[in-house]
């Protein structure tokens, strides 16, 4: 019977190095993390943990578990324009490249860059986030980049930018007059409306954020602030982040930017500034007497020289101060490791003191500090917090030796190392994917079932005619062509593949291509059916002749025929990995898709060199990975070795070349049969009740067969269209994808996609 001191909890991550970042700084080493619902249940020394059960369990031997990171200021929209603006300080930067670039995009280009800035947050550590969203700021676009960020699975805030009419100073400053849509009043409204879908409370709220303290009139940043009082939130805005900005305000308003707020009341504990890093020290005073919390972005105020933030006086006046990226535009990664390491460095090149700042406080800023500015529950790894954590592979070259695990993480570590984010105790990213963003959806988009299906099919039945010139012979003037002894091998192996399927264990039964090739040919042998003489003639080592016609040649007439090409078997390729995929009943997303892709790119390019044409994916793993089971990419890689070593020596090519026809062209019935047969199985996920996809499979399967039937059908056509048309799978697949772009273009992802 189990132990009665047993514990229970939902997710248990064991033999970690645990940072718990709390106010010992505890370091277990091996140690494990208990979360129940949203909350962690318990952390300790894994020898402490040993009575814990979970109904889900992360071995995290060699990896880090700490608190997720906390991102105090971003800008999701700006993904889009990443790489731009390079060379500029803040004020050009924004007057001639960000405000006519957020001017441009509209509320969909803005929810794309979200949700990709979103995905990449998770994959490198955030669990939080500070959206401080400006354009464009209707409502729907508003709440549904808030969607877009708690869809994906993290926490966190959208503060909707506000800026009302055009001021004096925003005037001379020469920000375009497009980028003040809205009225003072209209901006309350709209704020106040979002704040009602998502009030104080919501998994990410929406904030007030009068965008920037410098050139927002006055009034509506005191209804800004009011309005988050009244709704109670906190509320946003970039602060005194120019140089020029504190002069700017005091010549319009005779006070610096902090110093007005102050005196009107509006400096509070609701308050988050990005940035101030022009701020005097009367105005850090004011900041830490007030609760006051503020953002320090490194890398973008390094990328735009703006200037670096004093951290240590902030500090030491207790005032939260969290990271933050500053947008995939300024700060270009959602990478937080960097921040921790560009925030060290930035204090020590300012005061030329090595001292001036630790790896441990970067790691605080991430973790508990950015916590307190975000105003949750987390940041700290200890009972009761909500289970918002990461988990960090240790096991990197770049990582190792570990002598100080808090200076490798902060100093050496990449958000690519991140292998697991868990918030709210929902594990919402795992080796890269995040399994609440639909990475697969553009894929099922354009190969949906219905296509890759279709092309599939159309691969496997369109290769069973060439099986029978094995099976018969080449030569209709041969005394044995089509003889009743060779068709008789035929049946006789394919019965074969069937007994063994049938009748033998399931460990045999893998084999049983390979079984009926090897007895089918010892058979032939005695029957006269194959002759091993040229196996004799051939030579031990042998070397293929590079470019053995000459030298490329570039021709426009040459190169056109050949892109069509390698489209088109980039269309079959597509097929084939998605088909295996499904096989072996995993998702294929682009990034394995581009992984297929670029290995034929490369297989092509040695090709050529070697006197070859281009190469696709084999369509007969399909069949393989479908009889066998065996999903092991290092079976693939063994037969690609064997198939270099058959290259390298001719007698290995010649005993292949001389296995008998009628026992290779049936094994070629049985394969390429099961090709066309998953095929099958794969249409039949989409619905064949829906005329369109009828069409699709019917007009895609004339074009694939058709040029089987008839291999003359297209002679007469010029020659760029003549190896695309003649190659059923080439036609078939590209009418397939076609048709379903022009079919089913407003049809449900239900018709189309089957189940997931």
């Amino acid at each position: 019977m189990p132990p009665t001191d047993q514990k229970h909890c939902d997710l248990l991550l064991t033999g970690a190095t645990v940072l718990t970042v709390d106010d010992h700084r505890t370091i277990h080493r091996p140690g494990a993390v208990a979360v129940t619902g949203n909350r962690i249940a318990a952390v300790g020394p894994q020898s402490e943990m040993a009575s814990w059960r979970a109904e889900a369990v992360l071995d995290c031997t060699g990896q880090a578990v700490l608190p997720g990171l906390v991102d105090g200021h971003n800008h999701l929209y700006q993904a889009l324009a990443r790489g731009l603006g390079e060379g500029m300080s803040i004020v050009p930067w924004l007057c001639d490249f960000m405000w006519p670039y957020s001017i441009a995009v509209d509320g969909e280009d803005a929810v794309a860059a979200a949700r990709l800035a979103a995905a990449e947050a998770l994959r490198h550590g955030t669990t939080t986030v500070v959206d401080n969203h400006y354009a464009p700021t209707d409502l729907a676009t508003t709440l549904a980049i808030a969607d877009v960020i708690e869809q994906a699975g993290l926490r966190g805030a959208v503060a909707r930018g506000i800026v009302g009419p055009r001021t004096e100073i925003a005037a001379r400053r020469g920000q375009p007059e497009a980028l003040f849509r809205y009225s003072a009043a209209d901006e309350i409204a709209i704020t106040r409306e979002a704040m009602q879908h998502r009030p104080a409370g919501s998994r990410v709220e929406i904030w007030p954020a009068p965008l920037n303290l410098t050139y927002v009139d006055q009034d509506l940043v005191r209804r800004s602030v009011e309005l988050a009082g009244e709704l109670g939130t906190s509320w946003h805005a970039h602060c005194c982040e120019g140089k020029s900005d504190p002069q700017s305000y005091l010549d319009a308003y005779q006070a610096r930017p902090v110093q007005w707020l102050a005196k009107a009341g509006l400096l509070d504990e609701r308050a988050t500034l990005a940035h101030a890093i022009w701020l005097d020290e009367a105005e850090f005073d004011a900041v830490a007497a007030a609760g006051a919390r503020i953002a320090h972005n490194p890398t973008s105020n390094a990328y735009l020289a703006s200037g670096t933030l004093p951290l240590a006086g902030l500090r030491a006046r207790g005032v939260a101060v969290a990271l933050g990226t500053d947008g995939p535009s300024c700060g270009h990664r959602q990478d937080l490791f960097e921040g921790m390491k560009q925030s060290i460095f930035a204090q020590r090149l300012a005061t030329l003191d090595p001292a001036a700042m630790r790896a441990q406080d970067a790691l605080d800023l991430a973790t508990r500090d950015g916590a307190r500015y975000a105003g949750i529950d987390a940041g700290v790894l200890e009972p009761g917090r909500l289970a918002d954590l990461i988990v960090v592979d240790l096991d990197r070259p770049h990582l190792q030796p570990l002598h100080d695990v808090v200076s490798s993480l902060v100093y050496a570590a990449r958000g690519t190392d991140v292998v697991a984010t868990v918030v709210d105790g929902e594990i919402v990213q795992r080796h890269g994917h995040c399994l609440r963003v639909d990475e697969q959806s553009a894929v099922r988009r354009f190969f949906p079932p219905i296509v890759t299906g279709t092309i599939i099919a159309i691969i496997g039945f369109s290769l069973l005619p060439s099986t029978s010139k094995l099976i018969a012979g080449t030569d209709p003037a041969a005394a044995d062509f089509a003889s009743a002894t060779r068709l008789l091998m035929a049946l006789a192996t394919i019965a074969l593949v069937v007994l063994v399927e049938a009748f033998a264990p399931a460990a045999v039964a893998r084999f049983a291509i390979l079984i009926a090739l090897v007895t089918g040919t010892l058979v032939a042998l005695p029957l006269g059916l194959t002759d091993f003489s040229a196996v004799g003639e051939a030579s031990w080592f042998g070397a293929v002749q590079p470019f053995a016609f000459g030298l490329p040649e570039f021709t426009v007439a040459a190169i056109l025929p050949v892109i069509i090409i390698q489209l088109v078997n980039m269309v079959e390729s597509t097929g084939d990995t998605i088909a295996i995929g499904q096989i072996a009943g995993r998702d294929i997303g682009p990034d394995e898709l581009a992984r297929a892709l670029r290995a034929d790119g490369v297989g092509t390019a040695f090709a050529g060199f070697f006197n070859s044409f281009t190469i696709v994916t084999f369509g007969e793993n399909v069949g393989l990975v479908s009889m066998t089971r065996v999903l092991s990419r290092f079976v693939v890689a063994t037969a690609g070795a064997l198939l270099v070593l058959i290259g390298l020596l001719p007698k290995l090519g010649a005993a292949v070349a001389s296995l008998p026809g009628p026992v290779l062209g049936s094994v070629g019935v049985v394969m390429f049969g099961t090709v066309g047969a998953v095929g099958v199985k794969i249409m039949a996920q989409a619905d064949l009740g829906q005329a369109r996809n009828i069409l699709i499979v019917a007009v895609s399967f004339g074009f694939g067969l058709l040029p089987v039937g008839a291999p003359e059908f297209y002679a007469n056509l010029p020659g760029v269209l003549q190896p695309v048309l003649s190659s059923g799978i080439a036609a078939g697949g590209i009418a397939a994808f076609l048709l379903n772009l022009v079919l089913n273009r407003n049809a449900p992802a239900a018709a189309t996609a089957g189940p997931r």
